[in-house]
């Protein structure tokens, strides 16, 4: 029920990956790419909690009815989302009984079903108006994003000022008198995008976070006090290095220009490696980047690369991810229209990207994985049975 072009799904990584080999591919063909953030979804969200909730209620309840569902399903839904009642907590206070019956609770099962099964009808409707004006929607759980990417800044405008529904919602372009402007980076489930992809601009706002949070924890110890040189590389390992690392395969793949990125995590290394040792500021790099057990960013970067390729051969069949891999990978997925299995050859030459690296390199994994074993399912008996047989007696052994 929901669209296959709504990347992701709720993990951030997945999205990282389609976003950036959907946005390499259409910057190779026009090389100007235009961002405008839509925050529509956001609002309707908001304003519909805060007024309109019984209205968004019926909605919901019409969309389900729509696509088909049960009637004992919808009635379902119907009764989840009003008649709810909370209790608050405070150390030993607790509060009376409070109606809880607007929007649904963060952390619940059902959150992402309902959220993807309201916004599967808007997202329909813009493909059906917005086909002609060449432009994209991309959508993360309920934060939508409008592309648009054509040879001029102007001719972008003009599809997105083509696509303005009759409904103010306080952000460009449903508005009347704020102009749509290009900025000079876009912000996207935190990762930095530039116009000609480069992400110097992410990798230096990253690079600086993970630097100051080094620079931070000087104050737990120095050579003389405070924590041991094993206790501060593992607080590097767990703290600092997936600061460094976010969003690392838009930037870090076969064919890429990444000198400069590089430089920067060397220098934050280093600051780290003089803390984790407390060495000289002099100290030269590689020697305190062995004593201290780090491994240099370049082989780092290149471990952690290999291991996003590899799991990809973990994945079920109709992950979504498949559909953005070749004709080997794509299993039993629908490819995606910037598919690398619809490229022509010569596109697959010029397009460089996570995608088809990871294309390229899967095939090199001698191992097979199955997604859904039969020994990997709640509550298996063989699982049980190894567990109670095998490995807890031998633990006890050598105990």
């Amino acid at each position: 029920m929901a669209p296959r072009k709504r990347p992701g799904g709720p993990h951030a990584p997945t999205s990282r990956w389609e976003v950036g080999h959907v946005l390499r591919k259409r910057y190779e063909r026009s090389k100007v790419v235009f961002w405008l953030v839509d925050k529509a979804l956001d609002d309707v969200r908001d304003v519909g909690i805060r007024e309109k909730e019984e209205r968004n209620r019926d909605m919901f309840m019409a969309v389900l009815r729509k696509q088909g569902f049960l009637p004992v399903l919808v009635e379902f839904f119907a009764s989840y989302l009003v008649g709810r009642s909370t209790v608050y907590c405070w150390n030993t206070v607790q509060s009376d009984l409070r109606s809880a019956d607007v929007g649904v609770r963060q952390g619940s099962a059902l959150s992402p079903v309902i959220s993807g099964l309201f916004i599967a009808p808007v997202m329909k409707l813009f493909y059906i108006k917005a086909a002609p004006l060449n432009t994209t929607l991309l959508s993360f759980v309920d934060d939508g994003t409008i592309l648009a990417q054509s040879k001029q800044l102007d001719d972008n405008n003009v599809g997105l000022h083509a696509y303005n529904p009759s409904l103010d919602l306080g952000y460009a372009p449903h508005t009347g008198a704020t102009s749509l402007k290009p900025k000079t980076y876009w912000r996207y489930l935190g990762f930095y995008f530039d116009r000609g992809l480069t992400f110097h601009e992410h990798v230096r706002y990253y690079a600086t976070k993970a630097f100051t949070t080094v620079q931070a924890m000087r104050m737990l110890g120095n050579s003389t006090r405070g924590l041991s040189p094993k206790q501060r590389h593992l607080l590097y390992q767990s703290c600092v290095v997936p600061i460094a690392t976010y969003g690392y395969r838009l930037w870090y793949f076969d064919g890429a220009c990444n000198k400069g990125a590089m430089n920067q995590l060397k220098r934050m290394q280093q600051k780290a490696a003089l803390w984790i040792m407390g060495a000289f500021r002099t100290s030269p790099t590689g020697s305190l980047e062995a004593l201290a057990g780090l491994i240099p960013v370049h082989l780092m970067l290149k471990k952690l690369a290999t291991h996003a390729v590899y799991r990809v051969a973990t994945l079920s069949d109709t992950h979504p991810l498949r559909s953005m891999m070749g004709e080997g990978l794509l299993k039993r997925a629908a490819p995606h229209a910037r598919s690398a299995a619809l490229m022509t050859p010569a596109m697959r030459g010029k397009v460089k990207s996570t995608v088809m690296e990871v294309d390229e390199h899967v095939h090199t994994l001698t191992e097979s994985f199955e997604p859904f074993a039969p020994e990997a399912r709640p509550g298996d008996m063989r699982t049980i049975s190894t567990l109670t047989s095998v490995i807890l007696p031998s633990i006890g052994a050598h105990i």
